[in-house]
């Protein structure tokens, strides 16, 4: 039987007799002090063994670096010579990302089991077993089989003539796979894993008291910190999947809404949140709460809010709207306001009406959208206009196909 990750490091720091006491256990504070100050000795121990180099280690082109704060975890870990499965009954409340809160600055949501993952299955045969925490450093070798890329088998093709049965499918398919969602994500990562310009997840929703339609049937003191474990897994796969474009957006009730927030936060960072869009999910009116709900919440983040193109986020323009032709060739427009929001001294000027003679400033608060010389050379192209009877405001003329190769739909 193959040792544990635990055992594998117990039994290399004791073949150095460094770390070894008089009564042969291991001298695990000697252990943590030389992991804090990178004791080369202990490093090259560590490297000695291709678990624990796979484990603790990370390559960056070409440069080992040794991740100290995940293998300072497992050594003063309660699992590392012997018990449990999480550092929570340790330290509760106190970590994130394997550090203490008490030297961080960070804003973050901790919870119990938040080091593990949760595999969460949810057919019928899954809800009859109990549900287990695995631990992400203290039980590797479990969760390493667990997501490790899977074959998808017994491929059926839905075409109009019927159902094929034991097909085989292409990139240029759409798929449905049928089966744990963490574990198809995980194996999806091979293929995809930064490819994937969009992804949209309704997850089973969180609800302070069960019902009918909750499907995250765990009914236990830690309900809410299963789910959020639930959620942090599969979220930190979406995230790998994403390009760096790529936009992920998640259904969810007001109850787990702002728990879920917080960790997306964490995971995506605060600065690549997009917005939190009230959807209506009913029109029936309840008398259950002292308040009728009728919404739901989609969150929309950004792998990296910089590579966003803005007019993808804009609606297609409405031809309709662009009612105007003179007949100049230049097509059909619409007039919109020759003001716009703020104040800007430069372009706050006198506006002459050629029909009134009347003087015309921007409004208050505002100021003209143009410079004072570009709107005469807007005026004198015959691009402003005086209201439909020449006696009212300037207004500016958007000709449909400038506006639309501009991309400027609205938001």
């Amino acid at each position: 039987m193959k040792e544990t990750i635990l055992e594998t490091v117990a039994n290399v720091l004791k073949s150095n007799q460094k770390y070894i006491a008089e009564d042969g256990e291991l001298l695990k504070a000697k252990v943590y002090a030389d992991i804090m100050t990178m004791e080369p000795e202990l490093l090259r121990l560590l490297l000695s063994n291709e678990d624990i180099k796979a484990t603790f280690f990370s390559d960056i082109d070409g440069t080992l670096v040794f991740d100290k704060q995940k293998f300072a975890w497992l050594i003063d870990s309660k699992e590392f010579l012997p018990d449990s499965y999480t550092s929570y009954t340790n330290k509760i409340g106190l970590a994130s990302d394997r550090e203490f809160i008490s030297v961080k600055s960070d804003v973050v949501l901790d919870f119990p089991y938040k080091d593990c993952v949760l595999e969460g299955g949810q057919d019928k045969d899954d809800q009859k077993r109990q549900e287990i925490m695995y631990n992400e450093t203290l039980a590797i070798d479990e969760v390493k089989n667990m997501l490790a890329p899977k074959v998808f088998t017994n491929a059926k093709r839905y075409t109009a003539d019927g159902v094929e049965e034991n097909i085989e499918f292409t990139d240029d398919d759409n798929v449905i796979i049928k089966g744990n969602n963490l574990i198809a994500l995980s194996s999806l990562l091979k293929r995809y894993e930064g490819k994937v310009k969009c992804i949209f997840i309704d997850p089973p929703y969180y609800f302070i008291d069960t019902k009918p339609t909750d499907s995250f049937s765990y009914n236990s003191n830690f309900k809410l910190s299963s789910w959020l474990v639930f959620m942090k897994n599969r979220l930190l796969k979406s995230y790998k999947l994403l390009q760096n474009d790529g936009l992920l957006f998640i259904t969810i009730s007001d109850e787990g809404a702002h728990y879920l927030k917080v960790l997306c936060d964490e995971i995506f960072n605060m600065e690549n949140f997009i917005a939190d869009v009230t959807w209506e999910s009913r029109t029936s009116i309840s008398s259950d709460g002292l308040f009728s709900i009728n919404s739901n919440h989609v969150l929309v983040y950004a792998k990296d809010k910089k590579n966003i193109e803005k007019n993808d986020f804009r609606l297609a323009l409405d031809i309709e709207s662009f009612k105007n032709d003179d007949e100049d060739g230049r097509g059909p427009y619409r007039l919109e306001p020759f003001d716009a929001p703020n104040i800007r001294k430069n372009l706050e000027y006198p506006i002459q009406n050629p029909n009134t003679g009347e003087i015309y400033y921007p409004p208050k608060g505002r100021h003209w959208r143009t410079t004072e010389e570009n709107y005469n050379t807007l005026l004198e192209d015959n691009r402003i206009k005086f209201g439909v009877k020449g006696d009212a405001k300037p207004q500016y003329k958007a000709y449909y196909e400038e506006v639309k190769d501009a991309g400027k739909g609205k938001a």
